[in-house]
């Protein structure tokens, strides 16, 4: 798919990166010192995310979140998982396995070196 990117190797192992932008069809990611990939295991894979920047890192309780509004499930958005409120701030929880699916998930097996 063209949300691809390609893939890394991390630790010896194949793993697939996922531009987010891309697949949020919200355009090209420039390349910049900001961006960064993100490598997190989905079901025992490994899989690395594209991101703009990493401002920081947050720990929440499960207190601190807040589940997806009705009218947002509606839109058919699949990817947020829920809501927390921090400092003022509101951050989107997404929901990483959401974001392959299975078929894609076998592709990439099939497909890595």
């Amino acid at each position: 798919p063209g949300f691809i990117e390609g893939v890394v190797n991390n630790r010896g192992k194949a793993v697939p990166v996922v531009n987010l932008n891309k697949r949020f069809n919200m355009g090209e990611t420039p390349v910049g010192k900001k961006t960064k990939i993100v490598v997190t295991d989905i079901d025992s894979k490994s899989v690395g995310f594209v991101v703009n920047d990493i401002i920081g890192l947050l720990k929440l309780n499960e207190g601190e979140m807040e589940a997806v509004p009705q009218v947002i499930r509606q839109m058919g958005n699949r990817y947020i998982e829920g809501f927390a409120k921090k400092d003022e701030k509101i951050i989107s929880i997404l929901d990483l396995k959401s974001i392959l699916t299975d078929e894609e998930m076998e592709e990439f097996e099939k497909e890595a070196p």
